[in-house]
């Protein structure tokens, strides 16, 4: 009978280490998203030399390159504030799974009317 009761309670305690060890992966492990942020500023970086090469003035063009950066590291941050997320860069996942935030971070970061 004692047997029984060790066996039992070993059972249950080994059941709910799992249960609780599954429910913590579960709920606890950060999501993984991508984006080709290298791409973004490659693209922001070529408009500001073709507007250099139209003699726009230069200072006005490093300004406006700062002013970008910071948009997109606070966007970057935005994504990330408060939730379990990793930002990867779009090439490094290679399984496809992952959801990619390239395009809502153009909408956030590429602004149309800003020249």
């Amino acid at each position: 009978m004692m047997k029984k009761v060790i066996l039992i309670s070993i059972i249950c305690g080994f059941t709910s280490g799992m249960l609780s060890a599954f429910l913590y992966g579960k709920f606890m492990s950060p999501q993984i998203v991508t984006a080709d942020v290298k791409g973004i500023v490659e693209a922001k970086r070529l408009e500001l030399f073709k507007r250099f090469q139209d003699k726009e003035d230069p200072d006005k063009l490093s300004r406006e390159y700062a002013s970008f950066l910071k948009r997109l590291d606070s966007a970057l941050g935005s994504h990330t504030k408060g939730r379990k997320l990793i930002i990867m860069r779009r090439e490094a996942v290679i399984d496809g799974e992952a959801k990619d935030i390239t395009e809502d971070l153009k909408k956030e970061v590429l602004n149309i009317s800003e020249h």
